[in-house]
């Protein structure tokens, strides 16, 4: 299943996407930007970035779709990124088999 599957992102993408989407991979010479995952404002690579972006990110989430919050990322970061930011479930403990 795609990420996009039951998502309304695409139709909330401003009309003129695809010319911000090129503006962005120019602004970053089609080079991975790297993301913040630490949250210090300092961008580094995930290990296995090929350093190539290829996908145009939303710093901060939500709709501000504004050159300043978009990024172009390799697939390897975006993917880092993407996991870091679903939200953590926490789990129910099991009850002990002998306390039933």
């Amino acid at each position: 299943m795609s990420g996009w599957a039951g998502s309304t992102r695409a139709q909330r993408l401003p009309r003129d996407w695809p010319a911000r989407r090129k503006a962005t991979k120019e602004r970053a010479g089609g080079r991975c930007e790297g993301v913040d995952l630490a949250g210090t404002g300092t961008r580094t690579h995930v290990a296995d970035c090929s350093g190539i972006g290829s996908e145009c990110d939303h710093d901060q989430r939500g709709d501000d779709h504004s050159l300043s919050n978009l990024r172009w990322l390799s697939a390897e970061c975006h993917q880092a990124k993407t996991i870091a930011e679903r939200p953590t479930r926490a789990r129910p403990k099991p009850s002990h088999p002998g306390l039933i």
